[in-house]
């Protein structure tokens, strides 16, 4: 995936859609799709994991490039369109939860950006173990970031989207 694109998605993050457009309708399988991407991310992440403890850079570039980025950047746009777009057209700005919508995305936004450049970074064997103490150190923080994120959309945000069903 070229830089464009990425910036292009990334940017979609930041600033939403058109929800008037988009006519985003309620999907009762998102939640689930979502959680099944978590589980999948979860499982590279446990797979580069076991990678690093044997030192197989080969390994990692494998996980990273044809198991976590593929599934991420299908997660991060299947979030931005379908949850966040949904939840902008069902969420009054005088709610409540509204600035919590704008601070997740936001937060969504800059999570996409620093997994994209780790991805992007850290697709080389060869370089994974020219800079393996810096991958070691955007690893941890990855995974960190990740562990978080998931839990908070899993137990916060799509119960939010449940709430605003149709």
């Amino acid at each position: 995936m070229d830089q464009g694109k990425i910036n292009s998605i990334l940017n979609s993050f930041r600033d939403g859609f058109n929800s008037e457009e988009s006519g985003v309708p309620y999907d009762p399988n998102l939640t689930k799709s979502l959680q099944s991407d978590h589980e999948l991310l979860s499982a590279s992440l446990k797979d580069i994991e076991k990678a690093i403890e044997s030192l197989n850079f080969q390994k990692i570039e494998y996980v990273i490039k044809n198991q976590f980025k593929p599934v991420l950047v299908k997660h991060l746009i299947t979030e931005s369109v379908k949850l966040y777009t949904y939840l902008s057209l069902h969420i009054k700005p005088s709610s409540e939860e509204y600035p919590y919508i704008t601070k997740v995305r936001k937060k969504m936004y800059d999570i996409g950006h620093l997994t994209f450049r780790f991805t992007t970074r850290f697709s080389d064997s060869k370089l994974i173990e020219q800079e393996w103490d810096e991958f070691l150190k955007q690893f941890e923080e990855v995974s960190s970031i990740l562990s978080i994120r998931i839990d908070e959309e899993e137990h916060t945000l799509y119960s939010l989207y449940e709430k605003y069903k149709n």
